[in-house]
């Protein structure tokens, strides 16, 4: 019987401060019904020790393999490129995207409609203090990023992200974002409705959506 390669990326991540490697492991199984489990992390390229919250799969590059984006809280996050063969390389210096962050959530989106994919990580703003606003990295096609969260107005200062989603909940044709936010009555959750132009307004009170969690 033929035996049939399934590729399922199995990402193993620490919460809290408990330090441990991400993980990916490729499943191999003779049916979709008893799937056996082999762990290639080393042999991927992805031996990674952080104190990892968010990660995301995009094809950032847009060569028809996902790529992985591992924020690291308080370190230095990875941008891996998966190279196609079953290896992925690490390809964050020079591809703009800030070395170090308070990081919690990262999610590729393409909020430009521009046909690649960006990246928005949310930002614990140092506890609550505005010093680490969230960041959005457009994409310029060729794999690099430039922050532009200021000018598209989805900093959201204050907020203590632990979450974002993207939804084009107006359906008008591009992506909105709604950010989970806690411990700051200054600072609740907050949803972006997208204008289309590249710019966010936070519509959160409007919608409802504006809670804070204590």
């Amino acid at each position: 019987m033929k035996r049939a390669l399934n590729l399922l990326p199995l990402l193993i991540f620490a919460p809290a401060a408990v330090l441990l490697p991400v993980g990916i492991r490729l499943s191999t199984a003779d049916t979709a019904a008893s799937p056996a489990f082999i762990d290639v992390t080393d042999a991927a390229g992805i031996s990674y020790l952080g104190d990892t919250y968010g990660l995301a799969w995009g094809d950032f590059d847009g060569d028809g393999y996902l790529d992985l984006f591992a924020g690291n809280h308080q370190g230095t996050p990875a941008l891996y490129r998966n190279n196609g063969d079953g290896t992925f390389s690490d390809v964050l210096d020079g591809s703009g995207i800030g070395p170090r962050g308070d990081r919690h959530d990262s999610s590729f989106v393409d909020y430009d409609n521009d046909g690649d994919l960006d990246l928005y990580i949310t930002i614990g703003a140092k506890g609550g203090t505005g010093e680490g606003p969230n960041q959005l990295y457009q994409n310029d096609g060729q794999g690099q990023f430039t922050n532009v969260a200021e000018e598209a107005g989805v900093q959201d200062n204050l907020g203590r992200g632990r979450g974002a989603a993207w939804a084009d909940y107006d359906n008008d044709g591009d992506l909105d974002l709604f950010i989970a936010n806690a411990f700051s009555e200054n600072a609740p959750n907050a949803f972006f409705r997208n204008n289309g132009d590249g710019t966010f307004e936070n519509i959160g009170a409007e919608v409802n959506l504006a809670q804070y969690i204590s």
